[in-house]
């Protein structure tokens, strides 16, 4: 749908209505870190992360995401990736993943390690101390998480390419490692446009990720990232490559969401924090031992 002439507080306030208020956004998940398929246990990152929505107070919370264990064997075999969430307002959780060959892979291929595994089981410890297996995508699952993907809060053509742009080239130091990344942005520019009528230009909400790649960095591939969905005006001539016109002091781009996370460390040598043996996922029209906990 296309607001063109409708006020811009209008438009804007319908825009942030449409986000959760305790929204983690892009924190780390299961199903978006990238298991070799050469792995072995032992690797662990920890990142720093705040996410602020709206005009809130921003949140500070942790993550630590270890390869924790290997388990079988042939086409059976996969490894254990444990996701360990610390939210002050929320408390601890803890998300197993069991990362395999994807079906019909086969015992002996995929073994490059240019190769990826498939998130296969899921396991969260909630604070009640239960631990409960999933399918990987079941609406149980998610029903437990606040976190929302910003890319779907608003509508984005499928025939838009987001922008892509080389920002440069920057450098973590985490101990005695110096780690090199380069830094990556894409944009996704939303489909609904709102302006004042008469006016030279349309606003448009981004959404904006800015990834600092670094091939060293286990299980996530970064050391920084960040995620932010803004408003930006375009010309009104219409492309489908089309950029945002460069805001001036007067007219910067407002930020309704972002989520940050920093590398704070890495090591080997990581061990499962979650040994007992998991009970069957509550029935998807019950409701979630611990509804609205966010990681």
């Amino acid at each position: 749908m296309t607001s063109r002439f409708l006020p811009a507080a209008l438009v804007l306030a319908a825009v942030l209505a449409g986000l959760p208020p305790d929204a983690d956004g892009q924190v780390l998940r299961l199903n978006s870190l990238k298991v070799p398929a050469d792995a072995s246990p032992g690797p662990w990152v920890a990142y720093r992360v705040s996410t602020q929505s709206r005009s809130l107070p921003p949140r500070e919370l942790t993550q630590r995401v270890a390869l924790v264990s290997a388990e079988g064997i042939g086409e059976d075999a996969g490894v254990w990736v444990e996701l360990k969430t610390v939210d002050p307002q929320t408390g601890t959780r803890i998300d197993r993943g069991f990362y395999g060959r994807p079906s019909g892979d086969g015992a002996s291929g995929g073994s490059g390690p240019t190769r990826t595994l498939t998130l296969r089981r899921v396991q969260r410890l909630h604070p009640d101390g239960r631990l409960y297996e999933y399918p990987p995508n079941s609406a149980a699952l998610l029903r437990g998480d606040d976190e929302v993907s910003m890319l779907g809060l608003f509508e984005i053509s499928g025939t838009r390419p987001p922008l892509i742009d080389t920002l440069g080239v920057d450098t973590l130091r985490i101990g005695r490692r110096t780690l090199p990344s380069i830094i990556i942005r894409k944009q996704w520019v939303g489909n609904d446009e709102w302006a004042e009528e008469g006016a030279a230009y349309v606003n448009r909400v981004m959404l904006t990720l800015t990834e600092h790649i670094c091939p060293e960095v286990p299980l996530t591939g970064f050391t920084q990232s960040s995620y932010e969905v803004t408003t930006a005006r375009f010309a009104v001539a219409d492309s489908l490559r089309e950029r945002p016109l460069a805001p001036s002091d007067s007219t910067a781009a407002q930020v309704v969401y972002r989520t940050e996370l920093r590398l704070g460390d890495m090591g080997t040598g990581a061990v499962p924090e979650v040994t007992q043996e998991p009970e069957p996922a509550p029935d998807a029209e019950a409701p979630d031992p611990r509804p609205g906990l966010t990681r």
